[in-house]
């Protein structure tokens, strides 16, 4: 891509070989990874910021990304990580349901409809032989039964179609439910990142959500949760009903707040984090906000001023639309699903 191979063009010489062998790995989160990180460098650089790559903090053994440096004695570090909406036991589970499924519909079935009610895998890829052949003798016996080899559980259970009509063989079952966290894991990478560093200037943690479904912007904002906490409405009452009028308020639950009893109230926790540079997408990001820690030790005193960010004004936080990052980085239209 014509925009990753700018990016590389402006990261340091000395570090460039490293970068590109992140890039071509063949793990998808090592290379979205690094061109995150590329991403982040261009835009700070097209910022006309200083950028030192893995600079050393003072009493740390460990390095964040960047030490970004500018005008008027801004100065600021930040480090970068990657987000899948979905853990590796989520998504193979996931990739085995599909198998399972298309396995169920390639087998002729007039009389029964088949359902999976649960699959239990020792992991790996699905015996899908073995359990063709399993599922074939249980439609033509009209028997249900489980299979169970090599560390494998996949329950069954069969329905009869109604007469007369040619429907799939697969009926649907339990293993289609569930729910998503699209916070969950967005908060938990903000706490585990919180703990790297410890700094005596503003610590910003980037996140790009490989997840093109988070909420950004007015109404729910799914990086604000992460950060602050869920969002909620509640109505004050007595044993005598209702006290006043509700109203939104955050729960406790962020990952820079802390939980105080049972009561909607928390403190101030990880006050080493400034803020949060989140992105949203599907591959490669295009846009980019930034979301301030309203307890931080060392606010970021000037945080990217042609970019949408945030900025506390009273008790609320309110949204100041900028540039998109594709604009300052001068990214065609369609990017990145058009390229």
């Amino acid at each position: 891509m014509a925009a990753i191979d700018d990016w590389l063009d402006l990261y340091p010489r000395t570090d460039r070989q490293g970068m590109l062998s992140r890039l071509w790995s063949s793990d998808d989160l090592e290379h979205y990874s690094a061109a995150f990180e590329l991403f982040l460098h261009a835009l700070f650089v097209k910022f006309r910021y200083t950028v030192d790559v893995h600079p050393e903090v003072p009493g740390s053994t460990k390095r964040p990304d960047f030490l970004v440096s500018g005008p008027e004695d801004v100065r600021f570090f930040v480090e970068a990580c990657v987000v899948r909406g979905r853990t590796d036991a989520e998504m193979e589970r996931e990739k085995n349901v599909l198998e399972l499924t298309s396995l169920i519909n390639e087998i002729d079935s007039p009389t029964f409809h088949v359902f999976v009610d649960s699959i239990t895998s020792p992991g790996g890829t699905l015996p899908r032989k073995r359990v063709g052949r399993h599922v074939q003798r249980m439609v033509a016996d009209g028997l249900p039964e489980p299979y169970t080899q090599g560390g494998w559980e996949i329950l069954f259970r069969l329905e009869r179609k109604p007469r007369g009509l040619r429907l799939s063989t697969f009926g649907g079952g339990r293993v289609m439910g569930g729910s998503f966290d699209d916070v969950g894991p967005i908060r938990k990478a903000i706490t585990g990142k919180a703990y790297d560093h410890n700094p005596d200037a503003p610590y910003v943690i980037a996140v790009h959500a490989l997840a093109p479904w988070v909420s950004q912007g007015p109404g729910r904002d799914t990086f604000w949760e992460a950060l602050l906490g869920d969002e909620v409405f509640a109505i004050p009452v007595s044993p005598q009903g209702p006290l006043g009028e509700g109203g939104f308020r955050r729960l406790p639950t962020g990952a820079v707040t802390r939980a105080k009893g049972s009561r909607y109230t928390g403190e101030p926790r990880y006050t080493r984090v400034s803020g949060l540079l989140a992105a949203a997408a599907s591959s490669y990001p295009r846009d980019i906000w930034y979301y301030p820690n309203p307890w931080a030790a060392h606010p970021l005193r000037a945080p990217f001023p042609l970019m949408s960010r945030y900025k506390r004004q009273g008790d609320d936080m309110v949204l100041i639309e900028g540039d998109t990052a594709s604009t300052v980085l001068g990214l065609p239209r369609g990017w990145p699903d058009g390229f």
